[in-house]
């Protein structure tokens, strides 16, 4: 008789990873280890001509996923001030991955500095967006994360 395969417990983050949100990530990281769960992310893939593909890969091998648009922003450049859509992007794909096949669960926190109607103002057309607030404290990233799953 074969093992049966025990279920994934990935979760896919997609978040800034600059120093700028660095304990937030941190936070987010420490929360998901300590529910038991494996944090995974875009930083693993090998930049390469099939990059999208591989992102669509890792995202439909998770079971969950949480993602973090606070930091798409206007660029400063003066020339060209337009924001970066690769995080809202990667959220379309979860999205995606979630409606064409199900069993993918997303989550999309909102940063302290905003608030929650500003997610619903920009996603009007996605009621189950879950919206939350994101935190640098691990324990309030593990509460949201109990919240979550369990």
């Amino acid at each position: 008789m074969g093992k049966a395969s025990l279920p994934s417990t990935d979760v896919f983050i997609n978040a800034p990873f600059d120093a700028k949100y660095e304990r937030q990530f941190l936070a987010l990281v420490a929360g998901i280890v300590g529910l038991g769960l494996n944090p995974r992310s875009v930083l693993e893939l090998p930049a390469s001509h099939d990059r999208l593909t591989r992102l669509l890969e890792l995202i439909r091998q998770c079971p969950y996923s949480i993602h973090d648009l606070s930091r798409v922003e206007v660029s400063r450049d003066k020339t060209f001030r337009v924001p970066r859509f690769n995080m809202p992007f990667e959220l379309g794909l979860a999205v995606g991955v979630a409606l064409d096949q199900g069993g993918h669960e997303w989550q999309l926190l909102e940063a302290v500095s905003r608030t929650r109607s500003s997610v619903r103002a920009t996603k009007s057309d996605s009621p189950r967006t879950g919206a939350r607030r994101a935190s640098a404290s691990v324990a309030q990233e593990t509460d949201y994360g109990r919240r979550w799953r369990l």
